[in-house]
């Protein structure tokens, strides 16, 4: 009798263990040992990846109405928007096409992205890529007028090896007269950085079309030349 009965429980014990090994666990980990976006469904197959949804939504990254540019130096790609040593194992050649998208102005860092892949890199390594236009759409009736004049600072360096030309900027002045993003046309690596630093020193009146404040783009040339 003893015999049936311990039978019976360890019977009973087996199958229950079968059943609750059998039972999807509540988790988002998948059988190739990634995660579930559970927004999205998608799996996120890596670091790589889970990386790249953390960037997206920590700072509202999106792909739309990206500046076409291309990369100064070789560099690889930050992970946050702001010097730090924080990179992502992803290293963009020189010249290589990218587009920018968000701008940190106060770290002066573009959200950019390369061969899909998001990223950060300094305002003063990309420069933009002039592309012709079929359509032009009037952008103001009275230009930006300058409150503030650019406060240039020759740099050192460049200063003792002789260099000098002109750096010219692609810049954002918003309706409130503020530079909101800043961008190389045609650059020169040495005076690249104190061409942005000075041209956000200037503050604006902003442009106005039918007779209201506008945000718009304009191109500033900022020459450097040894007296």
């Amino acid at each position: 009798m003893k015999i049936k009965i311990i039978t019976t429980v360890f019977i009973n014990f087996f199958v229950f263990i079968c059943f609750t090994n059998a039972q999807p666990t509540d988790t988002n980990d998948n059988k190739y040992g990634g995660q579930v976006d559970e927004k999205t469904n998608i799996q996120l197959d890596s670091v790589h990846d889970i990386e790249q949804k953390r960037m997206i939504e920590a700072y509202d990254l999106v792909a739309e109405y990206g500046i076409k540019a291309k990369l100064l130096e070789e560099r690889a790609l930050k992970a946050e928007p702001f010097d730090s040593l924080k990179s992502l194992d992803i290293i963009v050649p020189k010249d290589a096409i990218v587009y920018a998208y968000n701008y940190f102005k106060e770290s002066r860092y573009w959200a950019i992205q390369y061969n899909g892949i998001w990223g950060f890199v300094k305002d003063d390594l990309i420069f933009t890529i002039h592309e012709k236009d079929t359509k032009v759409k009037k952008q103001f009736d009275e230009p930006p007028k300058v409150i503030k004049k650019l406060k240039l600072i020759y740099p050192l360096k460049a200063r003792k090896a002789k260099i000098e030309g002109t750096v010219e900027v692609k810049v954002f002045i918003d309706k409130n007269g503020e530079i909101t993003k800043t961008i190389i046309i045609k650059g020169i690596s040495e005076l690249n950085k104190a061409a942005i630093g000075a041209i956000n020193s200037t503050t604006y009146n902003p442009a106005k079309l039918n007779g209201k404040p506008v945000g718009v783009w304009v191109s500033m040339k900022i020459p450097f030349k040894l007296k």
